[in-house]
């Protein structure tokens, strides 16, 4: 994902995608990778701490 700065576009979309599979439940194993990017090298150290703003809590659950 071009552009995704610190990091939370992507832990989104990981959080739709693992609620997605725990609903469809597939047969079969699967993995699934997201990579994403950013032109900022202090964006993407940010991000790679995996530490978002206390605010996010409110829009994302506990299990996450």
């Amino acid at each position: 994902m071009p552009g995704c700065s610190t990091g939370e576009e992507a832990y989104s979309l990981a959080i739709v995608f693992r609620e997605a599979m725990e609903q469809v439940r597939p047969e079969g194993s699967f993995t699934l990778q997201l990579f994403a990017t950013d032109l900022d090298r202090d964006a993407i150290g940010k991000a790679r701490q995996s530490v978002f703003p206390d605010n996010i809590a409110a829009d994302v659950s506990p299990n996450n």
